[in-house]
């Protein structure tokens, strides 16, 4: 299938990620995120930026992280999704939600992590999703700083082995046949 999509994502990091390995993709920050923002709130924010949009672009593909929310990775996406079809968000969007954080889909990827911070003498937990990614990596990584450091191990970390992560993998699902090298990789 070609790579018509847009992106809405949360933060700089994916947003600096997503421009490098889809160049000329249209991608917007949602400017709506963190634990205390509701999935109401949220919709409405991708709304307006679907709007935005135009129709031009297929799929719209949204990036978010769970954060401290009180449910699972499964219910915030239905929730977001319910709240897209109330506000009658006719666009085909896509929506992919880190457990936690986007930190968590990369330290799946061990050998990319130590490959790119070798100084990391601690292991790195076997047991990662519901815990803070980024608290994670602070621990490993005391000068850990998630636009610079984690855009840097998301370029390097490989979706083939991400997807040991329950949240990627549903993410990685839904996206595997748009054309994207660093999703084959």
């Amino acid at each position: 299938m070609t790579n018509r999509a847009a992106f809405i994502v949360e933060g700089h990091m994916e947003q600096k990620f997503i421009k490098k390995i889809c160049p000329g993709r249209p991608v917007r920050r949602i400017e709506c995120n963190g634990e205390s923002v509701s999935p109401e709130a949220m919709a409405k924010r991708i709304d307006t930026l679907c709007k935005t949009f135009g129709g031009r672009y297929f799929p719209i593909v949204v990036w978010v992280d769970l954060e401290k929310r009180k449910c699972d990775v499964n219910s915030f996406r239905a929730s977001l999704y319910q709240e897209l079809e109330s506000l009658g968000v006719r666009d085909e969007v896509m929506i992919g939600v880190a457990d936690r954080s986007t930190e968590i889909w990369v330290l799946h990827d061990r050998e990319k992590v130590l490959e790119v911070f070798p100084e990391i003498s601690n292991p790195i937990p076997r047991q990662l999703e519901g815990k803070s990614g980024k608290g994670v990596m602070k621990r490993l990584l005391d000068t850990y700083h998630e636009t610079t450091d984690g855009f840097d191990l998301l370029c390097a970390c490989r979706a083939s082995v991400m997807i040991k992560s329950d949240s990627f993998k549903s993410f990685y699902d839904l996206l595997y046949h748009l054309e994207c090298p660093w999703l084959s990789r």
